[in-house]
Parts: structure tokens; sequence; C-alpha cells
């Protein structure tokens, strides 16, 4: 149960967030009370501490999680969005290259998050063959498609970001592009997101 509630938040299944993530946040220290050696339960905690926008702590939980056990990729994963939200990009860019080497096959969220640093880092290429990997098998997932059309900016191909951006405006038309990237600490990697996505079309 622990893992559904930050789930069901993050997916806007809940109509009280901050009452779901208590709940989570109690259940996941709980089961490190009863299992401190538990990578899982400390990368769970970390996930729902994000959600908090508690970045220390929740980078503090995902060490300890790869700290016992350093294969974890859902620690791993976890890493690379906190490092994110941070502004480390090159650490999340690390983190993330580490992950793949375990799990090449990545998930839409580690993958999105390893792009998004990408394009962070001025890192065009790599973060469009991430991508692109990542849509080959779930064409439809809204933020990997919305991070393409930035990628394809950053990378000066304007055509292939103008037909993605007109390819996320078809499919995703909740989409907003001033809330993109809300979670990121950094005004400035907020910004050129935007912009990215902005000279796509979107």
């Amino acid at each position: 149960m622990g893992r559904v509630d930050p789930y069901s938040v993050i997916q806007g299944w809940v109509p009280n967030p901050s009452e779901t993530l208590e709940r989570a946040e109690g259940r996941a220290r709980k089961a490190i009370t009863l299992d401190e050696l538990s990578p899982g339960a400390h990368a769970l905690l970390g996930q729902i501490l994000l959600q908090f926008r508690d970045h220390d702590g929740a980078l503090h939980e995902m060490q300890r999680a790869i700290a016992l056990n350093p294969s974890d990729s859902e620690a791993f994963g976890g890493l690379v969005q906190v490092l994110l939200t941070r502004g480390d990009i090159q650490d999340a860019i690390k983190a993330g290259e580490v992950l793949i080497e375990f799990q090449p096959d990545l998930n839409p969220p580690d993958a999105f998050h390893l792009a998004t640093a990408y394009v962070l880092g001025d890192r065009s290429a790599e973060a469009i063959r991430v991508l692109q990997q990542s849509l080959a098998h779930n064409r439809e997932e809204p933020n990997t498609n919305i991070a393409l059309a930035a990628a394809y900016s950053l990378a000066g191909r304007h055509d292939d970001a103008e037909s993605q951006a007109k390819f996320v405006r078809q499919h995703f038309p909740w989409f907003s592009r001033d809330n993109f990237g809300a979670l990121l600490q950094r005004p400035e990697q907020r910004e050129k997101l935007r912009r990215l996505l902005g000279e796509a079309g979107l």
C-alpha cells in the first residue's frame, strides 16, 4: 500500500494530496522502524519527501537506500529525480548513467528525468536518444513527448521540434508550458525548459 498513495497523488487521483502523502510518509517511516535495512522503504520515503519538496531529506533517503543496495534501480531512479530537481544536473546525469548500466531499458519516469538532465546540461543528442528509446515502448507517455520537443529545439532540429509540438497539442491538449518543470528548484532551469518548449511551438 505504501507505493499506491504517492503514485495516486502524482497521477492526480486523490482529492486530498497532502493528507494522502502524510499517510504514505507514516507508512514508510513505520516500515523503516520495522526494518532499518530495507532499501525499498528508504527509497519510498525519499519519493514521498520529494513530493513535499524536502529535497535534502529525499536525497538522504535515496543515498541511504543505495548504500544498502548499490544496484537498487528504484533508489537510483529516485536519486536522478532528486538531483535533477535540486539543480545538480551533472550529478543527476552521472546517477542516470549508472542506472543504465544495470537497467538499460529505463521506465518512462526514469527516462524522462535523465533526458531532462541531459537537456539542461546541453546534451541534446543523448536526451533525444533516451527519449526515443522510451517512446518506442510507450508512444503515448505525455512527459516523454513533451521533453522530446524541448530536446529537438536544443539540437536546432526545428522541423522535428515543430512536428513533436504538434503531436503534443493533439494528444495532450491540457498541457501548460507555464506549469512544466515546476518542481525544479532553480528558476533559470525552469525558464530554460519553457523557452525551448516555446521555440518548438508549445
